[in-house]
């Protein structure tokens, strides 16, 4: 008690996601539980919200299911919107941009979260797919905002890592070690055992971005994601989270020479930053991440593709 005391008051350590919110999935290794409306106080506000089938948002399946359209949003952290609220994801500011008109809010577009931290381009495809399945139908558009670390989080999942992650569900565990790490999970004790017995937890919640260079030849996700979309008819956004690094330009030109929309809105951030010099642009509490006007920036270049619809 006296050691996790003195660490809580002089050397704390969080991460920016919570067990409660995951679960043991065969096909993707770890997804979100559904229903889910928990608030943890850390050095930040961290927010777990899903709605009946396991998507970050407020309405339910049925609910969704009545807009006119269908977009699916898929990524890592970033799309899922770690370090802020939920109302604060780009996801959430892309729903009101092509919903709200004229101070009437339309069911026009229903725009789905399916986001989730550490997921690759290989997790991102998969559930884009399992998704379709369980609402019947395919999205009229997906949108994955890919970032550099997709590389490593693909070679993590085709190595086995998500599927070992000690979560509701896993038939790896038994039920009473899992509760033992929902139980723990706030200790400062138990967050250094988990960071010693195994270092890629941190990098799996940890809101860095790698400085691994991610070639887009090099992510089997994004090319099935893109034959899905020509098969099916379905319009495919891609973007990157990193605009200050090489990879951005580097998934910029890969869309150009494919003909796929690049959500560009690396010229808009730098210049907002340039005339508003001390405006920050991350977070500065542990969930990290970019602050939620960034992401205001983000959603109105992905809705400069639906203008027409």
């Amino acid at each position: 008690m006296v050691v996790e005391l003195l660490l809580r008051l002089f050397n704390p350590i969080y991460f920016c996601s919570t067990v409660f919110q995951f679960r043991y999935d065969k096909d993707v290794g770890v997804t979100t539980r559904p229903n889910l409306n928990k608030s943890i106080l850390t050095d930040h506000v961290i927010e777990a919200l899903t709605n009946d089938i396991g998507s970050r948002n407020y309405l339910n399946k049925a609910e969704l299911n009545s807009y006119k359209k269908l977009i699916f949003c898929v990524g890592d952290s970033y799309t899922e919107g770690i370090g802020g609220l939920t109302d604060q994801s780009y996801t959430f500011y892309l729903d009101l941009l092509l919903n709200n008109k004229s101070g009437i809010y339309e069911k026009n577009f229903a725009v789905v979260n399916l986001g989730l931290g550490g997921y690759g381009s290989i997790q991102s495809e998969l559930t884009v797919l399992q998704y379709v399945r369980i609402f019947g139908r395919v999205p009229d558009a997906i949108i994955y905002f890919v970032a550099n670390n997709d590389c490593g989080d693909d070679a993590s999942y085709e190595l086995g890592f998500f599927h070992r992650f000690v979560v509701l569900g896993s038939p790896y565990y038994n039920r009473i070690t899992i509760m033992i790490n929902e139980l723990l999970e706030n200790t400062q004790v138990w967050r250094r055992f988990k960071l010693l017995i195994s270092p890629t937890v941190h990098k799996n919640f940890s809101p860095a971005e790698s400085d691994e260079i991610c070639s887009p030849e090099n992510l089997s996700g994004l090319k099935a994601l893109i034959k899905f979309a020509r098969d099916n008819n379905i319009k495919l956004i891609i973007s990157h989270t990193g605009y200050t690094g090489v990879g951005y330009d580097l998934f910029k030109s890969f869309a150009k020479e494919n003909k796929i929309p690049f959500a560009d809105y690396k010229p808009d951030v730098i210049s907002i930053s340039t005339a508003n010099p001390r405006l920050p642009v991350f977070n500065s509490h542990s969930g990290g991440h970019y602050r939620s006007w960034v992401y205001y920036i983000v959603a109105g270049k992905f809705a400069e593709f639906f203008k027409d619809n």
